[in-house]
């Protein structure tokens, strides 16, 4: 104490020669010396007492009142205590430190509040002006990301929550929940469900943690499928068609048409009905035609009793070799026969060949056919039996075929009787 007394003496006659020395002429000089006794006595004062002499101002605000006071201690609630401030258990102080070196504390007056939390009961300390969520977090009670906070008249309860994830129409969203119904959750993740979709869990059901809710979309819908028919190949042979010569005719699909009765669940088909089923496009049968004359015939009549081989008749009741000619006749000219005129109908000596005969008619050469025809026709023909003329072919319309029937001329021919009188 005899040392701190010393200190506090010379700490004294510091200030003093400090003083007369302003108003000395040569104050400069004494100031000098008066101040360094200064800092000499404070470095003395620290050094024996080891601690700062003070800290500063001090504001103290409790129950709507500030007062100021100095003080040496650093410590908000050791300066509550050295200026006999008292606080209740849930009362809290707010220190804080400005920059002019003030310190401002503010005993801020609470009051109990039961939370109850895991099915245990606390009693947590709350301010004026703090919700139920600040309560819990400065008591240090943590609040999960789907917890829920409900506050009444009897305090605050937290009610655990969990993440269900619902996924619908291709998306998955996550509803927190501390267990509601599967009708409640869909709603609030704006999920409609028809009549008809399928949801993983019954509608008045409560979920749990680790629930997930899916929502199947299910559709019902008309589905019309058109499916290729394959067409058919025949080959065939011809009397029309020269030997080594193909006709190809047809080859095309045909289509059928199915119309189904469908159930879709999430766009994938999972059940289908036939309604109905109808050929709604005929293929046409693909006809490869091989040649069986021996050249092609000016004749485009064709008879089914005429089978060729070699291009020559198989079977036929007689043969005739002779001469042939060629003729035209106007649009109106009929035949002796009454017959129609066309191409394919001869004339011929009825007393050699009837009326009504089935022919088919060659060059002895080979090199030109007629071919099939029915004798109907005699006209000026007869006069020419001397000569052996055994037929006179019908070339068509003389404005259009005349030169047709120059270019036959007279040709040896053998005429093949398949049949007499039958047409």
């Amino acid at each position: 104490m005899l040392l701190l007394r010393i200190g506090f003496i010379r700490f004294k006659k510091a200030i003093e020669q400090i003083q007369r020395a302003k108003r000395r002429k040569s104050w400069r000089k004494h100031l000098l010396v008066s101040a360094a006794m200064l800092v000499l006595a404070l470095t003395m004062l620290v050094a024996l007492t080891g601690v700062q002499i003070f800290t500063g101002d001090v504001y103290i605000t409790a129950d709507d009142v500030t007062k100021k006071f100095f003080t040496t201690k650093e410590d908000a609630v050791e300066i509550l205590r050295e200026f006999s401030y008292d606080w209740g258990e849930f009362d809290r102080v707010v220190h804080s430190k400005h920059k002019d070196g003030s310190v401002r504390i503010e005993l801020v007056r609470g009051y109990g509040v039961d939370v109850n939390v895991d099915g245990d009961t606390y009693t947590v300390g709350a301010v004026s002006g703090e919700t139920p969520d600040m309560v819990l977090q400065a008591s240090g009670i943590e609040i999960g990301k789907y917890d829920t906070v409900i506050s009444d008249d009897n305090g605050i309860s937290l009610l655990r929550g969990f993440g269900v994830d619902v996924t619908a129409d291709g998306k998955t969203v996550t509803i927190g929940t501390s267990g509601a119904k599967v009708s409640e959750i869909l709603k609030r993740a704006d999920v409609f469900v028809g009549d008809d979709d399928i949801v993983s869990m019954p509608l008045q059901a409560v979920v749990s943690e680790g629930d997930e809710i899916i929502v199947k979309r299910v559709l019902f819908r008309e589905r019309t499928d058109v499916e290729s028919v394959p067409y058919e190949t025949v080959k065939e042979s011809s009397n029309l068609v020269a030997m080594g010569e193909t006709k190809v005719t047809g080859g095309k699909n045909g289509e059928n048409t199915s119309v189904y009765y469908e159930k879709l669940v999430d766009g994938v088909a999972v059940s289908s009905e036939i309604l109905s089923e109808k050929l709604t496009k005929k293929p046409k049968t693909k006809v490869i035609t091989s040649g069986a004359a021996l050249k092609t015939p000016y004749s485009k009549r064709d008879f089914d009793e005429i089978e060729l081989k070699d291009g020559i008749p198989k079977e036929y009741l007689r043969k005739i070799s002779g001469q042939s000619t060629a003729y035209t006749a106007g649009p109106r000219a009929g035949t002796a026969s009454g017959r129609p005129l066309e191409i394919g109908t001869v004339a011929v000596d009825p007393r050699i060949i009837p009326y009504g005969s089935l022919l088919y008619i060659v060059t002895s050469c080979g090199t030109r056919v007629y071919g099939a025809a029915v004798a109907a026709d005699t006209g000026g023909f007869i006069n020419y039996t001397d000569r052996f003329v055994v037929v006179d072919v019908f070339m068509g319309l003389t404005s259009e075929n005349y030169h047709e029937a120059l270019r036959w001329g007279v040709w040896n021919v053998d005429v093949y009787v398949i049949n007499e009188g039958v047409y």
